[in-house]
């Protein structure tokens, strides 16, 4: 997938999707991605260039759309991963509303309206 560019301005994955343009219509669309990787396999004392791009690329796609690039030992934990990944996720959006309620009773409005 990533082999195949000409240089780093161009994101285009192996299928021509733009993966920068992808991202921006994901933040559009209020879409967070959240991209999780299994470690670099045993031996660590020899690491492997591409695994470190992939961990650098997908980190930054993933904090470009709100999310996060997580990285785990055992694919047996993928699922607790995601289900924390959820619970934060949620648990954050109920304390921005929260916020965002506080701060419209202060200023003295009365009504509070989803922000799109």
């Amino acid at each position: 997938m990533m082999d195949r560019r000409a240089n780093l301005e161009i994101y285009k994955c192996e299928h021509g999707f733009d993966v920068m343009k992808l991202c921006k219509q994901l933040t559009e669309n209020s879409v967070t991605l959240y991209t999780v990787m299994t470690s670099q396999p045993v031996p660590t004392y020899l690491p492997d260039p591409a695994h470190a791009f992939m961990a650098d690329f997908f980190t930054g796609i993933s904090l470009k759309t709100g999310g996060q690039f997580i990285q785990i030992q055992n694919i047996k934990l993928i699922s607790e991963v995601v289900m924390y990944a959820i619970e934060e996720d949620v648990s954050m959006e109920h304390l921005l509303a929260q916020l965002m309620t506080l701060s419209l009773r202060k200023s003295g409005r009365r009504r509070v309206e989803m922000l799109t």
